[in-house]
């Protein structure tokens, strides 16, 4: 069960570092840069965001893949 659990989570995750980098190529595009700094940040900040908070999934996913259980 903790092996179907951790790889959900890296799932979730891999999937989220994507859209990520998706609101960052897109905010990086010149249509994006034609309409003003404000709101290019937005999906720039938010793609960058959301990869850092990915980040702490990756971690604890990997960590519960490579503990061993305890047994009780």
């Amino acid at each position: 069960m903790r092996f179907l659990i951790a790889l959900l989570a890296l799932i979730y995750a891999a999937v989220s570092v994507y859209v990520g980098y998706l609101f960052v190529t897109t905010a990086l595009t010149d249509k994006m840069a034609h309409k003003g700094f404000v709101l290019q940040s937005l999906p720039l900040l938010g793609g960058i965001a959301l990869v850092l908070f990915c980040l702490p999934v990756f971690w604890q996913a990997i960590k519960l893949l490579i503990t061993r259980p305890e047994t009780v």
